[in-house]
């Protein structure tokens, strides 16, 4: 049986200027597991190709944190200027 919930997580980004956590800045984003046979396994809503698996919930938390703090350190973002701006985009599926 394949069981799907939502759950919402506080991640961090790294960003120097935030030195009182460590240089991490946090974001909140949505964990969507489902039960396959014994573990529980899971993705970031937000942000395509985070995925992860745990034999227990936390685990699975833990574990879907350290895929996207890899995914954010191995990124290089150079060729983004230093000011951006951002609007709000409405997709349709």
């Amino acid at each position: 049986m394949l069981v799907c919930a939502c759950a919402f997580l506080e991640l961090g980004d790294r960003d120097p200027t935030q030195e009182c956590l460590g240089g991490w800045s946090m974001k909140k984003f949505t964990l969507e597991y489902w039960k396959d046979d014994d573990w529980f396994v899971g993705r970031l809503v937000e942000i395509p190709g985070v995925f992860s698996q745990g034999e227990t919930l936390d685990e699975l938390k833990e574990n879907i944190k350290d895929a996207y703090r890899m995914m954010v350190e191995s990124e290089t973002l150079d060729f983004i200027p230093e000011k951006t701006r951002r609007v709000q985009l409405e997709l349709h599926s």
